[in-house]
């Protein structure tokens, strides 16, 4: 029997949570469609090449179309491209056109062979259809696959919203009706589906993917010997003004916890990647803030591991307190006890599902709310940790029932 061919789009694996996400793709894939031949697409792959060696990558059709690779012939592909604008403005010719594919560059060409061959369509698990970040591009995108090349798409594992623009709607529901499949993470997305007026029967709520690796990834269980390492995170977040506050709780946390008596482990998933967006960088400006007392108690870790080692690293703390919704599923997965400070409502809904909801919080709370919420999490670290393992188990379950939904897709 021909294997399948799948094509994962919108992948940013340079990081270690959406690695963790494409890795957990990939192992679903394969134990679904009995080893199908895969390729992804994301919007810089030789960066993902450089620290990915197990999956083949790709350019995004965002950033294949009207771009040509860096060893073809710039001038004439410059020609070439202006010719195709020509005829696309003047005499309403689609750029996806077979006239116009003719001009096209061997890197646009490629790609639309890409897409072209597959038998279907997956839109990476994650988070980044909503208002924050802005999607016209990749819906267009999903649009030229189905509608053009008549290829069957899953929103796979995805957070998605809020969606506050209105005239977005009629193109969301049109995108989200015509998915094969749309499978949320948690119940908050459901919601946001809802309020933009969609409410199909192609919708299903699962949890993270990343709990699909518990069975690969488990390692012995902890033996409870108190909190001394703690695994700590921060990130900046310009989206909204109670952003503008973070440093400023996050300098509070950090001097309220030394003042406790713990070691505070300064790493996250995103970090050590030039020219990538590096926690490592706000974490230093935290540390540049406290007294040169307390930054003896501070260890920072900015260096870029490989998924693996990444693990084991947030494996090597007590606990984990941080905004990073994977570090914590990593901690998770290691056997750390983890506290998430969410940005966006995806990480209450996914700790909701785990019946974590005393252990997560949004930053937009009120520091007593942060060091109540640490107290709390400290006096219940040893039951905590002696329930990870059934914790992790049944959100592996849930992974599980609904990564079969996609057996009906090709």
């Amino acid at each position: 029997m021909q294997k399948k061919k799948i094509v994962v789009i919108n992948s940013v694996p340079v990081n270690g949570g959406d690695e963790a996400l494409l890795y957990a793709t990939l192992q679903g894939l394969n134990a679904v469609f009995d080893t199908p031949q895969v390729k992804v697409l994301s919007d810089n792959p030789e960066l993902a090449r450089h620290y990915i060696g197990y999956t083949k990558f790709d350019y995004d059709w965002e950033y294949a179309l009207l771009k040509a690779d860096a060893d073809e012939n710039q001038f004439f592909h410059k020609v070439k491209k202006k010719v195709r604008q020509f005829f696309n403005t003047t005499f309403a010719v689609p750029y996806t056109s077979f006239w116009s594919r003719l001009l096209a560059s061997k890197r646009e060409k490629r790609v639309y062979a890409i897409l072209k061959e597959s038998d279907a369509v997956i839109l990476s698990a994650g988070g980044y259809i909503h208002d924050h970040y802005g999607f016209d591009k990749r819906l267009e995108t999903v649009k030229l696959i189905n509608e053009k090349l008549n290829k069957p798409y899953a929103v796979f594992f995805q957070s998605v919203g809020p969606f506050w623009n209105t005239q977005n709607y009629p193109k969301l529901i049109h995108f989200f009706k015509n998915a094969h499949k749309v499978i949320l993470r948690e119940q908050y997305s459901l919601s946001h589906l809802k309020s933009i007026g969609y409410d199909g029967d192609n919708v299903v709520v699962s949890t993270d993917l990343a709990f699909y690796l518990n069975s690969e990834f488990s390692e012995t269980m902890k033996v409870g010997s108190g909190i001394h390492k703690i695994a700590l995170n921060f990130r900046e977040w310009p989206y909204e003004e109670e952003g503008e506050h973070i440093k400023d709780k996050a300098l509070l946390l950090c001097k309220y916890l030394i003042k406790e008596g713990y070691d505070l482990h300064f790493i996250s998933t995103c970090q050590g990647v030039k020219d990538y967006k590096d926690d490592s960088i706000f974490a230093k400006q935290i540390i540049a803030l406290l007294d040169t007392e307390e930054q003896k108690k501070c260890v920072l870790n900015d260096q870029k591991f490989e998924l693996n080692e990444l693990v084991y690293q947030f494996g090597s703390y007590d606990a984990y307190i941080g905004m990073r919704l994977h570090g914590a599923i990593l901690s998770l997965l290691s056997n750390t006890p983890a506290l998430n400070i969410a940005y966006e409502d995806k990480t209450l809904g996914i700790y909701d599902t785990m019946n974590l909801a005393d252990f997560c919080f949004s930053f937009k709370e009120e520091f007593p709310v942060w060091t109540e919420k640490v107290d709390n999490f400290f006096l219940n670290h040893a039951s905590y940790l002696n329930n990870i393992s059934d914790i992790k188990k049944a959100q592996e379950q849930i992974v599980n029932q609904y990564l079969l939904e996609l057996k009906t897709i090709v």
